[in-house]
């Protein structure tokens, strides 16, 4: 087909990053990442896959990153690109209600 090399982009994989739960958003993200450089690693020669990064505090985004690229060989990542956030009036009048009053906080300097 005269394709040299590609990047497997993590279709399903993009919706772990997105998580609420820190817990099952760590775990799905090292899993996906763990499967995935398993089963590609044999072809590394041709193909890399991209690691999912979850970017809801640094401190995820980092220790994913760090075990993706250090202790797996990944070469490619995808990060999320918002975290979806309560809105703090609603949170404070209503904290029943806080999960569905969210904004989305695109990463940038002054992002929580």
């Amino acid at each position: 087909m005269g394709i040299d090399f590609t990047v497997l982009y993590p279709t399903f994989g993009l919706n772990f990053p997105h998580l609420d739960d820190q817990e099952l958003r760590r775990a799905y993200c090292t899993a996906l990442n763990t499967l995935n450089a398993e089963i590609f690693g044999e072809y590394a020669d041709r193909m890399t896959p991209t690691a999912a990064i979850p970017m809801h505090t640094p401190q995820d985004a980092i220790e994913e990153l760090e075990y993706a690229t250090n202790t797996l060989g990944l070469k490619a990542i995808v990060m999320a690109g918002h975290v979806r956030r309560p809105t703090p009036v609603v949170a404070k009048i209503a904290p029943q209600a806080a999960r569905k009053g969210t904004w989305l906080d695109a990463f940038c300097l002054d992002s929580e």
